[in-house]
């Protein structure tokens, strides 16, 4: 990743067309936010961003807003990470066919609602972002998709609404084991297997309990195999 990063640097540097510039700084936004440099991250996509307001490039604009809005809130700064997120959302509303990233904009915007603890206006953010993601219809986006709708069901178990929360992680979960999101299939185990337990259903617990840990290993492992890979 770090010979990536050196090489896009340079690549930026040399490059002349303003657009492209900034996709270049952008690129090495997305690789420093993926290894934990989220500081850095922003930094990078703040000279992105410079350059697409020049450019009056919207959905760059907006992808660049959107990537900070992550990174910000990774860092604990849930009011800046807001007004990146809504600053992004305004941006693709902008542009022409952009009902994907109005859906993936307001899904980053609910995250940031939920960290803040403002579970029902996160369930709103996240229930708008999948009504978008529906009227893309395509599959392209599904494991999106999955992971909005289980932060959806978090909300639900958040706000005390736990049948529909049961209902929406056992959703979330047959539409993770089909599109093979491994990762997300486990949390979803765990959280079904936390509410039967807490229901004194200790048969249907135990069950999600041992799926969760069968998928976890797997999602470890993986993970193992693609550092060792690195």
């Amino acid at each position: 990743c770090c010979t990536a990063v050196v090489w896009l640097k340079k690549s930026a540097e040399e490059i002349k067309l303003p657009v492209n510039l900034a996709k270049s700084y952008h690129s090495i936004a997305i690789i420093q936010s993926q290894t934990g440099e989220h500081a850095q991250a922003i930094e990078s996509n703040q000279r992105a961003i410079a350059v697409f307001r020049a450019e009056n490039d919207q959905l760059g604009l907006a992808a660049a807003l959107n990537s900070c809005c992550i990174d910000y809130r990774h860092l604990g700064q849930l009011e800046d990470a807001l007004q990146c997120g809504e600053e992004s959302y305004r941006c693709v509303c902008q542009t022409e066919n952009s009902t994907y990233w109005q859906a993936t904009s307001l899904s980053t915007i609910g995250e940031v609602y939920w960290a803040k603890g403002e579970y029902a206006s996160a369930l709103e953010k996240f229930e708008s972002s999948l009504e978008l993601f529906a009227k893309s219809r395509s599959n392209n986006y599904m494991l999106e998709q999955i992971e909005t709708l289980y932060h959806k069901a978090n909300c639900l178990l958040a706000l005390g609404r736990e049948d529909e929360s049961l209902q929406t992680f056992a959703e979330t979960l047959t539409n993770a084991v089909q599109y093979q999101s491994k990762r997300i299939a486990s949390y979803c185990h765990r959280e079904i297997a936390k509410i039967y337990e807490s229901r004194q259903q200790f048969d249907k617990a135990y069950d999600h309990f041992r799926f969760f840990h069968q998928f976890d290993k797997q999602v470890f492992d993986e993970d193992k195999t693609k550092q060792v890979t690195k």
